[in-house]
């Protein structure tokens, strides 16, 4: 870097080299409607130092070279999201191929094979070579394609003990960075017994570990490159804007346009790694005040929306099961279990039976572990968030009350997809709900038209609605699902943070949970409305 560059950057709160733009998808996705790539600085009236400050910076960082990015995630997001987890991550550039003959003899194979089925495939023939699996599906460590059809596969197909036989590894997912340690698994709620990667410490320690999509993972010891992924998803969350574009990107720090409610700004985001943080806005004073306002008004709704998701962790952790009777194959039993199961929980009992099958109250460490249909999860993840849930063993039983309690609005029947989504439109009180209905029903076997409606619809989806699918299942009968959106993109506004119950509460991406029926199609949209989420957003209680 030249040095009056460098000059002009540490004064300028020391931020680096400058990058690419990510494009922006969907409606009013330009903002201020000024086009993608427009870095030209603004003014600020005397006598403000802060915006003139920001200003120069803006500058600073605009006169900087900028970095290649990845053009394939970016021009085409939305297909990437919708197949895989950790698709939402920035990289400043491609991850670049592990060099050697046999890697690049096994990737001529793979690109030469069907997508969508390739990856599973070379898993399967490499499984005596991790070593050559892991030039093939990694790139200096990340988790890595340039094509949405492949990201699924390497997401659901690549498993840690796939690619690593070491007794310890380093993952890197986001701004935060785990170690995962190697155990025999014996725990059959989790995985198949076996070898297997878990948490070592923290909140999810002896949890397995699995890799998602522009993860980073290494052995334990081993040195790593300078991180490419941004963390826009956290930065999004901490920062409090609902939309944003980037402008240039570069090692050390971003231009951004983001949108703060109505109210568009451009601004400066230092990068420390991966982790993301809002440098200044480069705006008059009354409209930084404008966007202060906002976030001091708007405080109790990202609140309402970190409960939720720390709600839905909750019972992704305590693998709750889905409400069907143990060996019943069919639907028709759905919703059975859990009547049984409060009515021995409320009587202090450790089990009860079903039709001669016995069911544990409790996990083993006492939480309590209630069956749950799609919409229960749905329905406890909004009153678990506001405060309510029922007492671990060793307490008097009972459901300690929350804020919300949806029994509280007399609804006949909300634990079947149909009779909730009734309930919903019965009661705009409560609920914004919309129906789709004609054209708007595309199967998710047409994924480009699926995608395609999501990003064009993507200004209705938001965080903490419940999108219910509908369609033929392979036993020729339809089924109905509910599931609840945790994220948006903030690149897009493209919904692609997906939590539902089958089996067991998961996060999934649009294919994980479509593609086992893919005759589905979207049949309706519940929005709570501020009535339903402020009953989310309760003050942290005193110590």
């Amino acid at each position: 870097m030249f040095p009056r560059l460098r000059s002009a950057l540490a004064a300028a709160l020391a931020l680096g080299s400058v990058g690419c733009v990510e494009p922006a998808i969907g409606q009013n996705a330009q903002g201020s409607g000024a086009p993608s790539g427009d870095i030209q600085a603004g003014s600020t009236a005397e006598g403000d130092p802060e915006g003139e400050t920001c200003e120069a910076t803006w500058r600073a960082v605009a006169g900087a070279p900028e970095v290649p990015g990845t053009r394939a995630l970016s021009e085409r997001r939305a297909a990437f999201l919708g197949r895989a987890r950790g698709a939402a991550t920035v990289l400043v550039r491609e991850p670049r191929e592990s060099e050697g003959e046999a890697a690049t003899r096994e990737r001529r194979k793979l690109l030469a094979s069907p997508k969508g089925v390739r990856i599973n495939r070379i898993v399967a023939q490499l499984k005596n070579d991790k070593e050559t699996l892991r030039a093939v599906v990694l790139r200096e460590g990340y988790l890595f394609t340039d094509e949405p059809e492949d990201a699924f596969e390497l997401e659901a197909r690549v498993k840690l003990t796939d690619l690593f036989d070491s007794p310890r590894l380093v993952l890197e997912r986001g701004e935060e960075t785990f170690t995962l340690e190697r155990k025999e698994n014996q725990d059959k709620r989790w995985a198949k017994a076996g070898p297997e990667y878990v948490f070592a410490s923290g909140k999810s320690a002896g949890k397995p570990a699995k890799i998602q999509l522009l993860d980073r993972i290494r052995v334990d010891g081993e040195t790593a490159g300078p991180p490419l992924h941004r963390d826009i998803l956290a930065f999004t969350r901490r920062e409090g804007h609902d939309r944003m574009e980037i402008v240039r990107l570069t090692e050390d720090a971003m231009l951004t346009k983001l949108r703060f409610g109505e109210t568009w700004v451009r601004a400066v985001v230092k990068s420390d790694g991966p982790k993301l943080t809002l440098g200044c806005i480069a705006e008059p004073k009354e409209t930084r005040e404008r966007v202060r306002s906002f976030l001091a008004e708007t405080a109790w709704k990202r609140r309402a929306e970190a409960n939720m998701r720390a709600a839905v962790s909750a019972m992704v952790d305590e693998a709750l099961p889905f409400d069907r009777p143990r060996e019943e194959e069919g639907p028709d039993k759905d919703g059975t279990i859990r009547p049984h199961w409060l009515a021995a929980y409320l009587m202090g009992r450790q089990s009860f039976v079903v039709d001669d099958k016995t069911y544990a109250v409790f996990l083993p460490d006492g939480r309590p572990h209630p069956p749950q249909v799609c919409v229960d999860f749905v329905l406890d993840s909004f009153e678990r968030a506001s405060g309510g849930w029922f007492t671990p063993r060793g307490e008097k039983p009972r459901r300690i009350e929350g804020e919300l309690d949806i029994s509280d609005y007399e609804p006949e029947n909300v634990r079947g997809v149909l009779g909730f989504g009734k309930f919903a439109e019965e009661h705009p009180e409560l609920f914004a709900f919309r129906r789709f209905e004609g054209l708007e029903r595309i199967p998710f076997a047409n994924r480009e038209g699926f995608f395609t409606f999501l990003v064009e619809h993507a200004h209705e989806m938001r965080a903490g609605d419940v999108l219910a699918i509908q369609g033929l299942k392979r036993d020729n009968r339809v089924h109905q699902h509910a599931i609840l959106l945790e994220e948006v993109d903030p690149l897009t506004g493209f919904p692609f943070g997906l939590a539902d119950q089958m089996k067991a509460p998961r996060r999934r991406s649009w294919e994980g949970i479509m593609a086992e029926a893919p005759k589905r199609s979207l049949l309706f949209r519940a929005r709570p409305l501020d009535v339903i989420f402020r009953k989310m957003a309760p003050e942290p209680r005193a110590p």
